[in-house]
């Protein structure tokens, strides 16, 4: 019956996205490494992004071969694997959610298992679809639904989970060997995986002994190490350490809680629920005797949040708080209110029941809306005939490279940031980079192609202080001043 389910939410995936997965900002950076894999270049992108850090003159350096840097590589590193089957990167990156999640039931299911043993196949299939479904809609189904990694994260987050808690029974190096590795994983999909690694080595120390907890770390953290080192040497920028608090984060924070834990237009009911959830846990695990597994789920969401929360403090301050990035924790929370309902035997068909009336029912109607409807289909490419005269070996900064690259395929770079992207604070190297762009434009080693506005914290038209020489609709094309 389970893998009927996982079946079920694979095909799900399948048909909510028949005309492809929803693409965003990250989508593009992803997609485009996923191909330069593919092709034997490398974790490498044609582009420079919106956090790059580069000055005019260290983008053009890289060629139309910039190193990976502030994105993890599991995940198109994955697409790359799927891309066997015969299909491109948006293609192999939909059949990949698809199967992602289908395997998110079955170690959903098993999850709950191992937290209650004994827990009905009833209350399982209860906690199924309000995993599935939620209170708002396309709960698990809505992570699968766009080009990006927390659909990966979440699957590799719950493996390692389980894997620990087989390790900590068995006290094998093979188990402990294949748990760390999917920690490493799980870490080299999302940098905000680093918790997990502080779980594993506590879940090590506690079962077994310090030399286990330091290969378990060794291991876990090989593959980011191997990452960070290779994007060090191709002359990647790195994120600066500061101390700047992201903004709103209670904001931001109980808003997703809202979305996990009450029905649209009812979202005073979120504290409650969440009070009334976490007492339930209190009190079962304080009262009655539980598995470890109890343990390391807590421990995950604790310092999961908390190396969230410090990485906005220390490295990005616009470091959102909210939505996909907490996403992780979505299944772990609801497998722990599902099983301690079932260990309160009289109370648990009212607390399943009542959960799944208010958790899951309410969000059917938007689930079914959106398997029969499907995600608005990718945007149709629109060809840039300003640059149809610009030489190929001529760089082009613009204020939208990866809109270039998704309609052109072609290479470029971002024009210089006035704010730093990561501290919130202004660009110190603002003019600097500005009169260095200039200066290549005036050689003739490069074009401005603007496209519409700006987002906020990237360089203007006004401030570029260039020439129009053409424009077509919303682009516009810049040259030198002095011609």
């Amino acid at each position: 019956m389970l893998c009927a389910v996982a079946v079920i939410m694979a095909v799900g995936v399948l048909v909510a996205t028949r005309d492809g997965l929803v693409r965003g900002t990250d989508s593009e950076v992803y997609l485009a490494a996923s191909d330069s894999v593919w092709e034997g270049e490398g974790l490498v992108v044609p582009f420079t992004t919106f956090t790059d850090r580069y000055s005019p003159d260290e983008a053009i350096a890289f060629g139309a071969d910039v190193p990976l840097s502030q994105f993890g590589p599991g995940y198109p590193l994955a697409i790359s694997a799927v891309r066997v089957s015969g299909l491109d990167a948006p293609g192999a990156a939909r059949l990949l959610h698809a199967l992602l999640a289908g395997l998110d039931i079955w170690l959903f299911a098993l999850l709950v298992r191992r937290l209650t043993p004994n827990a009905p196949a009833w209350i399982v299939g209860a906690g199924v679809a309000i995993l599935v479904v939620g209170p708002r809609g396309a709960n698990l189904l809505f992570h699968h639904l766009f080009v990006a990694s927390e659909a990966l994260f979440v699957t590799l987050t719950l493996a390692a989970l389980l894997l620990l808690d087989s390790a900590m029974k068995s006290d094998t190096t093979r188990d402990w060997t294949l748990a760390s590795l999917v920690v490493g994983a799980a870490l080299a999909t999302r940098f905000a995986g680093a918790g997990l690694i502080v779980v594993a080595v506590g879940a090590a120390l506690a079962a077994s002994r310090w030399q286990r907890a330091v290969s378990v770390a060794a291991i876990a953290l090989l593959p980011t190490a191997i990452f960070a080192v290779w994007s060090a040497a191709a002359g990647a920028g790195d994120r600066p350490i500061g101390w700047h608090p992201p903004d709103r984060f209670g904001h931001f924070f109980y808003e997703t809680m809202a979305e996990w834990f009450s029905p649209r237009g009812r979202s005073w009911l979120t504290l409650p629920v969440l009070a009334a959830g976490l007492a339930l846990v209190v009190i079962v695990v304080s009262t009655r005797r539980v598995p470890r597994v109890w343990g390391l789920c807590g421990a995950f969401i604790g310092f999961y949040l908390l190396g969230v929360l410090a990485a906005g403090v220390l490295f990005d301050h616009s470091l959102p708080v909210a939505g996909r990035l907490l996403s992780p924790l979505q299944p772990i929370a609801i497998a722990m209110l599902v099983a301690a309902a079932a260990r309160v035997e009289r109370l648990a068909p009212f607390l399943v029941v009542g959960a799944v009336a208010l958790l899951a029912l309410p969000g059917l109607r938007y689930t079914a809306r959106l398997e029969t409807e499907g995600v608005p289909r990718p945007p149709e490419r629109r060809p840039i005939t300003l640059l149809d005269s610009v030489d190929p070996s001529t760089v082009i900064f613009t204020n939208d490279p990866l809109g270039v690259y998704y309609d052109t395929r072609r290479s470029s770079r971002l024009v210089p940031r006035s704010d730093d992207v990561f501290t919130g604070g202004r660009n110190p190297d603002f003019d600097r980079d500005l009169a260095a762009l200039t200066t290549l434009v005036c050689r003739g080693a490069a074009v401005v192609l603007m496209r519409g506005d700006s987002v906020l914290g990237v360089a203007t038209e006004a401030d570029l202080g260039l020439r129009r020489v053409d424009a077509a609709g919303t682009d516009v094309l810049l040259g030198c001043p002095a011609d």
